[in-house]
């Protein structure tokens, strides 16, 4: 089948299994979501909300935190993983956004890859999410996971694979799909033992197939 139906298809049927998809990160602000993005890399969402409810009710704003000492931060984020740099990460970003950008979180992607600790996926993550103007896919482990076992990638590099899946997929369902990709892989198409039999999307999947194996 050629990969731009079946891309089709399977945002289709995954749309109606997740109608309104939204990021699991809790945030109110931009601010909060390019702190708590950042913070995401190799650490759970559940564990990122937990540091983040705690840190943005002692620090509120980006200049609350771009007045704060290194310490006095690292005490809140250190049970995330790489701490000690997210921890630098965090304070040097609030400083130039504090000093920069009047306190505002830039939109374009060239600027944001500019801070400390942002790559494109996070990137991808404040513009789709914030900003509602997309201009890649978010690929994180799940999409992954779910986009090379459907065979619509044969790619394991993320940015490959971003730009695989941006010749696919419609470019207005740029902003949802990872998120729906992410509850399909978390509840579905999870890495170990995925429920293939109850699967919607399954009759697409060359992993279920047998034509690929991917983990």
């Amino acid at each position: 089948m050629d990969l731009k139906k079946k891309a089709a298809k399977v945002n289709l049927i995954l749309t109606k299994i997740y109608p309104d998809p939204v990021s699991a990160l809790i945030w109110h602000t931009p601010w909060e979501m390019f702190v708590s993005a950042l913070l995401s890399a190799q650490t759970t969402d559940i564990q990122v909300n937990k540091i983040t409810k705690i840190f943005f009710t002692q620090f509120p704003s980006v200049q609350d935190v771009a007045k704060a000492s290194w310490d006095e931060l690292y005490s809140i984020l250190r049970p995330v993983n790489y701490s000690r740099s997210k921890t630098s990460y965090v304070l040097e970003d609030a400083i130039r956004i504090s000093s920069e950008f009047n306190g505002e979180i830039p939109s374009d992607m060239n600027t944001l890859l500019t801070f400390k600790g942002i790559g494109r996926k996070v990137a991808n993550v404040i513009i789709n999410d914030v900003y509602k103007a997309p201009v890649g896919i978010v690929v994180d482990t799940h999409v992954k996971r779910v986009s090379n076992r459907l065979g619509l990638t044969k790619n394991s590099n993320p940015a490959k694979i971003e730009q695989d899946l941006m010749q696919i997929f419609a470019e207005d369902t740029w902003e949802k799909i990872s998120h729906k990709f992410i509850f399909h892989g978390r509840t579905i198409c999870i890495a170990r033992k995925p429920k293939c039999e109850i699967c919607p999307i399954n009759m697409f999947c060359d992993y279920y197939q047998g034509l690929v194996k991917v983990s």
